[in-house]
């Protein structure tokens, strides 16, 4: 995993900030759980990205959820949202936009703590955070007749769901709420790096 140094200058009004992190050959988006670095808006919103880029103009930031270096209508968080939904599945591919009318039901992060799902050196590893898909592994019980209990980064990564329900049982710690949530951006964001556009995860 390549890490690029990130400048936030105040003084730059315009311009471009590389994505933080890059992946290198033979790697892949969930070998690694990668931390969002955080660019703050004066009266705007606070967008973190891994692998997206972010554009800087009139001092401001904004999510290159393409990585195209163009600030497109559906990029612009100035804009009303009908305006952006719009322009934003003008830019999707058909498989993206397909999996954004689904959602996963039982999400719940596999470790219940954060120190849980951290290695021997401390660090925190993808898959104690968010399940990776086991094709040996029989789905498991559902209580709902059609309904799969199973959620795992292939709902992500080759079906591209964006949306799910969350499910975390009274022993996961609240923290790892948002782990799960960012391990789930992460995959959905290098969709930028593919030709698709980077969704951020929605969990209720």
């Amino acid at each position: 995993m390549k890490k690029n140094p990130v400048r936030k200058d105040s003084v730059q009004k315009n311009g471009y900030i590389p994505a933080p992190y890059e992946l290198e050959e033979g790697e892949n988006i969930h070998d690694f759980y990668l931390e969002p670095v955080y660019f703050e808006n004066e009266n705007g919103p606070t967008i973190g990205v891994t692998t997206c880029g972010v554009i800087v103009q009139d001092g401001l930031y904004f999510k290159d959820m393409d990585n195209s270096g163009v600030l497109d209508p559906y990029k612009d968080w100035r804009l009303d949202p009908e305006t952006r939904a719009r322009d934003m599945v003008a830019h999707m591919r058909l498989d993206q936009q397909a999996g954004f009318v689904l959602n996963t039901l039982w999400n719940t992060p596999v470790a219940a703590t954060r120190r849980e799902a951290m290695d021997e050196n401390g660090e925190l590893k993808f898959d104690r955070i968010f399940k990776k898909h086991d094709p040996n592994e029989p789905p498991p019980k559902s209580p709902l007749p059609g309904v799969s209990m199973a959620v795992d980064d292939e709902d992500v990564l080759v079906r591209k769901l964006t949306a799910g329900v969350y499910r975390g049982d009274m022993r996961v710690e609240a923290g790892m709420s948002a782990l799960y949530h960012n391990a789930g951006t992460q995959m959905l964001e290098y969709e930028a790096c593919k030709g698709g556009v980077a969704i951020p995860m929605s969990i209720s």
